[in-house]
């Protein structure tokens, strides 16, 4: 994603330094000159650095005097710069950056033809000249009122993918790369989401890999544009600073003109400033750029930028090669020539009067693979540098991202997580008072000022440094009034608190930086010191406590030496010196503060604080309201008498409760719980009928009565009476008769008879009973004849035809009963017991309820 721009960009855009200007020797010049430019070119053949400086300002003063022309020029030109290098050769940088200085202000004249002296003057002049400056807090930062500006303060942040992120709990904006015309990725998608999450602004590098080719196809992408710019919509409450075809200033392939790279990025800017209100378009090249480019030549106008960036990276060897030209290390900012503040200078000068700056993507290589050599020293002081003097120095830089990542054919490791000296240092500066924390939307009050001649001071304030001596390391600076020693530091950005208690009204403030070499530089400051307030007193329990600091007011807040109030409020203290963290522990509080953070830890609760801790006449001085509230305490302040009255809490135990309250934790209470029961008992009720919404049905019992006598008239069961059966025989008798018409009037009718009566007229003619059945009449086996003594009998009419009529006898069934008396058992839940701390007796038939209450007290 990094696209390897040092390999690529670097070895492309180099053009060595081999100057040479021609001087026409018929020009009219003095004729002292000849004699001293033949001592000058033997000093030059010698590489008598002496002596080229002796007569090269010799023929330089010589040439003032004359007529102004190009020959003039041409002679001053190569002198000045031999002249400067010899300087620099010999230490003397001061010089050297003066001589060269004159060069670029001569050569400016026709910048064209003295090109590349002109590059070259202008690095080396930045490099050489010996800087120190002063700064103290209480500084009003520049507002632009740019889109996703922030009023003051530094957002921070690491590429999405930096394996630095899971220690990172403070971030205030993420890196996202997207090549430009590949498919959206999913991951970046995810990562944009997750901003929304944590509150996070994103800078999203739009990158074009295939450099010239992507401008000159720009409005062929809208339809890849439009996916982006629907991205952005979707989550538009999260601010996205859009760094769109970056570092085009080190392209090396597909080249693309000014103009044409000036219509492409107004479109884009056009494109989603049109779309999305929550976009600022960010124009951004590198740091240096090739040899043959003016980054001027490409700014696309104020219209269309919000943001002005840079990439910035630390790298000990140009190219990764220790063989490399001097020239190359100080044009292209490598080695000792990689300093920040000054790295940064030109683009700041040139746009952070009208834009705000951010360093859109940066890094300090600690690993060279091409020297297998582990440059940790060099890297961990740049670091410092990036991240306490560019916030210092310049307060138009509103946001620094870190690039957290290796890409693969990169010539130096740039990665903090590989790296635990570094990662440990990020970590801490980036929790430092500059840096807006956790959050876009969160803010900081923090900013510098430069202390120069008239500013106004507290009675105590504080004071850092910058200074600079080329191809030095700054060691300490010491700091004075009216020449009495007050303070020193040792550590980037070498601040102190001065307690000018003493000194009210106009004075002399000074600084004495001291380098390595033994060099020291030295700034003095006229200032106005305000007057010194009321002495404060801090009372314990009633009783006045003793300091061997005396308490003073800063930013409002009171300050007390961090050891003694700790141990006067009964705390066990410890320091530690490496990440200048002291912590008291009272009972099972304990409390952290950092010097020169604004945040302080009561066991893992994160408190900020008005007032940063700070060394002050070798004491630690920290707030002491926070301080003691952390420690389990009141504070109250009497501003009449000004005294700070403190007293240790009494903690007692909360009421019990269903649910703590949503502060209330381990880390600073004392939690117990306790279990409570209840229960309820099922209870059983009978119906003389079954309903299915009685309560639960459990069972049914029933019981029955006597049972009745057999009888033979039929009884049909029912759900209350049960009834049995029994089969009976008795012998069987047939009864036979018919219905006589022999009588009848009607001729017709006679003899027709039948088991039915045939008309009213017929006569019912009985035969009798008969222990077994007469036999069938032989033209029937329906009817039946009766024989007596071998003869049918008839009846008197002569009928001879039988019927049967009935029988009796034979099987029969008979019936008896009894009554069913049945009970339906329902249950249902009874009341709900009192909750009790004694747990019950369990049974299948008691539901037992168990219920957690807590109670609370600060530890």
């Amino acid at each position: 994603m990094k696209n390897g721009k040092f390999k690529r960009v670097l070895l492309t855009a180099l053009i060595s330094c081999a100057f040479s200007v021609n001087i026409n020797l018929v020009y009219a010049l003095p004729n002292s000159f000849w004699t001293v430019n033949t001592k000058y070119e033997a000093a030059l053949k010698a590489d008598d650095n002496p002596s080229i400086i002796k007569y090269g300002n010799e023929l330089i003063a010589l040439m003032r005097n004359v007529e102004d022309s190009d020959e003039k020029r041409d002679i001053l030109v190569t002198r000045y710069n031999a002249v400067g290098k010899a300087y620099a050769a010999m230490g003397d940088y001061d010089n050297s950056a003066v001589t060269f200085k004159a060069l670029y202000d001569c050569g400016s004249a026709n910048s064209y033809k003295y090109y590349d002296y002109l590059v070259s003057a202008k690095a080396r002049t930045a490099q050489y000249a010996s800087d120190i400056r002063m700064y103290t807090e209480g500084g009003k930062s520049p507002y632009y009122g740019a889109k996703n500006e922030r009023q003051n303060g530094v957002l921070f942040g690491v590429c999405s993918n930096g394996g630095i992120r899971s220690k990172l709990d403070n971030e205030s904006m993420i890196l996202i790369y997207q090549e430009l015309g590949q498919t959206l990725l999913s991951y970046n998608k995810s990562m944009v989401s997750s901003a929304r999450s944590s509150g996070c602004a994103v800078e999203f590098a739009l990158n074009c890999p295939n450099q010239g080719k992507d401008i000159s196809d720009i409005k062929k992408m809208g339809s890849y544009l439009k996916e982006i710019s629907e991205l952005f919509d979707k989550y538009s409450d999260v601010p996205v600073f859009l760094r769109f075809a970056a570092e085009f200033d080190i392209w090396d392939k597909n080249l693309t003109d000014p103009e044409s790279y000036k219509a492409a990025f107004r479109y884009v800017s056009e494109y989603f400033k049109s779309r999305n209100s929550n976009v600022a378009m960010v124009w951004s090249p590198n740091q240096v750029s090739r040899w043959d480019i003016d980054i001027d030549d490409y700014y696309p106008g104020d219209a269309y930028v919000d943001w002005v960036g840079m990439s910035l990276y630390a790298q000990k060897y140009f190219l990764g090669s220790k063989s490399s030209s001097e020239e190359n290390e100080i044009v292209f900012k490598t080695g000792i020539n990689s300093e920040p503040v000054i790295a940064v200078k030109d683009i700041i000068d040139k746009y952070g009067s009208r834009k705000p700056i951010m360093i859109s993507e940066s890094g300090c290589g600690h690993y060279v693979k091409t020297q297998n050599e582990n440059t940790t020293e060099f890297a961990l002081r740049r670091l410092k540098e990036y991240y306490s003097y560019l916030p210092m120095v310049y307060p138009q830089i509103k946001l620094i991202a870190y690039f957290d990542y290796y890409v693969d054919g990169e010539t130096n490791d740039f990665r903090l997580s590989s790296n635990n000296t570094l990662c440990n240092e990020y970590l801490r500066l980036t929790k430092t008072g500059r840096f807006v924390q956790d959050s876009f939307n969160n803010s900081t009050d923090l900013c510098y000022r430069e202390i120069t001649d008239g500013i106004n001071l507290e009675s105590v304030f504080s004071i850092s440094c910058y200074a600079h001596s080329y191809n030095d390391t700054l060691k300490s600076v010491a700091y004075y009034i009216d020449g009495k020693y007050l303070g020193m530091s040792n550590e980037i950005p070498f601040t102190t608190y001065i307690d000018a208690a003493g000194y009210f009204g106009k004075h002399s403030l000074s600084c004495v930086a001291l380098f390595e070499s033994g060099k020291t530089l030295t700034r003095d400051s006229t200032v106005n010191i305000g007057e010194a307030g009321k002495g404060v007193k801090v009372n314990i329990s009633g009783k006045t406590v003793s300091f061997d600091q005396e308490p003073i007011i800063y930013n409002d807040r009171t300050m007390v030496p961090m050891r003694k109030i700790f141990e006067a409020l009964g705390a066990d203290v410890n320091w530690d010196g490496n990440s200048k963290t002291a912590s008291g522990k009272r009972g099972d509080r304990t409390v952290k503060i950092t010097v020169g953070s604004k945040k302080m830890y009561v066991n893992s609760k994160v408190i900020d604080l008005d007032a940063p801790s700070f060394v002050l006449s070798d004491r630690t001085l920290v707030p002491v309201r926070a301080i003691a509230e952390g420690l389990g305490c009141d504070v109250e302040w009497d501003n009449r008498t000004y005294t700070v009255d403190i007293t240790p809490k009494v903690f007692k135990w909360s009421e019990w409760m269903k649910k703590l309250p949503e502060n209330i934790d381990a880390d600073l209470y004392y939690i117990e719980k306790k279990e409570q029961y209840r229960y309820r008992d099922k209870e059983y009720f009978e119906l003389s009928n079954r309903y299915s919404l009685a309560g639960n049905y459990v069972r049914t019992e029933t019981s029955y009565g006597d049972w009745s006598e057999w009888q033979s008239s039929y009884i049909s069961e029912n759900e209350g009476t049960e009834v049995q059966t029994r089969t009976q025989s008795s012998p069987v008798s047939y009864h036979y008769a018919h219905w006589c018409t022999g009588d009848i009037s009607d001729s017709s009718h006679r003899y027709r008879t039948s088991n039915y009566k045939f008309c009213d007229e017929a006569i019912y003619h009985d035969l009798g009973w008969f222990d077994s059945p007469l036999p069938y009449s032989e033209d029937s086996d329906s009817d039946y004849t009766h024989y007596i003594n071998g003869e049918k009998h008839r009846c008197s009419n002569s009928c001879w035809r039988w019927y049967l009529v009935e029988t009796s006898g034979g099987d029969y069934t008979e019936y008896r009963y009894r009554k069913i008396y049945r009970k339906y058992i329902y249950w249902q839940w009874g009341d709900w017991s009192e909750f009790s701390d004694r747990e019950p007796d369990y049974s299948f038939t008691r539901d037992v309820e168990t219920r957690i209450l807590y109670r609370y007290k600060e530890k």
